[in-house]
């Protein structure tokens, strides 16, 4: 492999990483102060333009509840799912 492409393969790497790292941080922040965990389940349509969402969490009691995510925390998420779905459809 010559020395270009390994550059360019850890960049796209890197820039996967930082999208995974703001899904995340995206879901922390869009979530209740008192969640200890959050799960997200996400359907992207097969047009690629948004998603369907089911997001849960649990407590520090152990509680099971269910957050409601401002939109603009679900317009961003939907962007970043997007670009990493789109990755994976092109190969790249």
């Amino acid at each position: 492999m010559c020395w270009i492409q390994d550059i360019i393969r850890r960049w796209i790497t890197i820039n996967e990483q930082e999208n995974y790292q703001k899904i995340g941080q995206l879901l922390i922040n869009a979530g209740p102060e008192d969640a200890k965990k959050i799960i997200a389940r996400t359907e992207l349509f097969p047009e690629g333009d948004g998603c369907k969402y089911e997001f849960y969490y649990v407590d520090f009691s152990g509680k099971l509840d269910w957050p409601d995510p401002d939109g603009r925390a679900m317009r961003d998420l939907t962007k970043l799912l997007t670009v990493i779905h789109a990755r994976y459809l092109g190969g790249n």
